[in-house]
Order: structure tokens, then sequence, then C-alpha cells
């Protein structure tokens, strides 16, 4: 399968040394994110929530970031082709990276 397909999509992520990754929302070693990119150096996913303090602002907000997540971090990608997103965010047992 060509990797490009999954630009775009949701994806199920199965990462190593998950606990490195927590300052960018990762929160287990299972996650589940849109993918917007793929590179020579990892996976680039989206975090619809990252909490990030502006130069503007005195507080942390939350805001759309993407997170690249490198190859070593990665054990696997599973796509799911005919499951769009709706169905994820209609399913209350799947945990998307940036949803609390």
């Amino acid at each position: 399968m060509n990797m490009d397909r999954i630009v775009g999509n949701m994806v199920l992520l199965k990462l190593d040394n998950w606990r490195e990754l927590e300052p960018f929302g990762i929160e287990g070693e299972h996650v589940y994110a849109r993918v917007v990119g793929i590179g020579d150096f990892g996976i680039w996913i989206e975090n619809p929530a990252f909490e990030s303090t502006p130069v503007t602002a005195s507080a942390p907000e939350a805001c759309v970031a993407y997170v690249l997540i490198s190859w070593n971090f990665v054990k696997s990608v599973v796509y799911f082709p005919d499951i769009d997103e709706e169905e994820f965010q209609a399913n209350e047992g799947v945990k998307r990276l940036g949803f609390r």
C-alpha cells in the first residue's frame, strides 16, 4: 500500500516509548489521529486541542497543532479505509488525540 493514501484520514498508531511524547498530547501507546503528512523523518498527525501559551496570552489555550512523530516511535500504523472520520467521532470508545 502507498502510505500517501492515509494522508487526511484517521489512523491508529501503536507507539514505542510513548511517554517521551506526552508534552505533545500523546497519552498512551495507542493513538487515534488524523494524518496530515508522511515524510522521511516520520508521520505528521493533527492534535486539534494542543495546549500552548501564545506569546500574547497569559494562560494556555487549545489550538490546532501538527505533531511530527519520528519513525523510531512508530511500531505500527492501522488504516481503516472504509471508516470515515464521522464514524470515529460517533464512537465513544475511540479516544482521539487532543480530546479529553
